[in-house]
């Protein structure tokens, strides 16, 4: 049985569809471990949980997806419903709490998360799996601010790691993700659209791996989000049940809540 695991933020784990619900088409059983705003290190506790437990083999497929380093993760049982560990997204966007004024430093946030995912690839280069590893920006872009920091460089230059999903954004000067309405104000979600997601999966992942993917998934999520997706408190429920009609698809089914 050929099964696929898959970690990240919300780059892979999204409100729609993502490169990682495309990808696991063409597998028989399909685990998605990511959680939207969470950081590095929950993203490794995690990997480091899966594999024991799933007991992660020759006939298995991991793929990584790491975030930006800036965000602080911490775990609580019985947090969420969906997770135990936070979704405090970057710690940029947390206002002025004593334990940012305390305890956060650019420069130490950074080297802690070049070693999580350094810790995560030598996780994943012993568990005897096929797999691979991606972030959802260029990570080489905050190491080039310190160059003390420079040696970790090597990490991205390992055969498995593949281009950032930043890239089809940062490709696109007036990229515009879904259009959200709240409160008669219009705003673009700034996370790459399904079109985006199964355009990265095509030009880079999918011939790494032996598998067909169900391209006609892709048709089935494009004919119910239609070609300009829109989100408002009213149509939100609607949207969901566009999506699980048309293209039987709803995230809830696929994730993984873990310790």
């Amino acid at each position: 049985m050929k099964r696929l695991f898959v970690f990240g933020c919300s780059y892979t784990s999204w409100m729609t569809p993502t490169w990682a619900d495309f990808l696991a088409t063409g597998y028989d059983h399909f685990e998605n471990w990511a959680i939207e705003g969470i950081g590095n290190r929950a993203i490794v506790e995690r990997l480091s949980e899966c594999l024991l437990s799933r007991n992660i083999g020759k006939d298995d497929t991991v793929v990584v997806q790491w975030t930006e380093p800036h965000r602080e993760d911490y775990h609580r049982p019985d947090l969420l419903p969906t997770t135990n560990w936070s979704r405090m997204g970057s710690i940029f966007n947390q206002g002025t709490s004593k334990i940012i004024v305390d305890s956060w430093n650019e420069k130490s946030y950074l080297m802690h998360s070049m070693n999580f995912i350094h810790l995560g690839i030598n996780l994943l280069s012993n568990s005897n799996c096929k797999w691979f590893a991606t972030s959802s920006s260029d990570l080489t872009h905050d190491i080039k601010n310190f160059p003390e920091l420079e040696f970790y460089l090597q990490i991205f230059t390992h055969k498995n790691w593949i281009t950032s999903l930043a890239g089809p954004i940062q490709q696109d000067n007036n990229f515009r993700g879904i259009k959200f309405i709240t409160n008669d104000k219009i705003w673009y979600d700034n996370h790459p659209t399904p079109k985006m997601h199964y355009r990265w999966l095509i030009d880079n992942l999918i011939d790494k791996l032996d598998v067909e993917i169900d391209h006609a998934f892709f048709d089935r999520i494009t004919q119910a989000l239609g070609t300009e997706p829109t989100i408002s408190a009213e149509n939100y429920e609607a949207l969901n049940y566009a999506l699980l009609l048309t293209a039987d698809w709803t995230r809830l089914r696929t994730l993984v809540k873990g310790l």
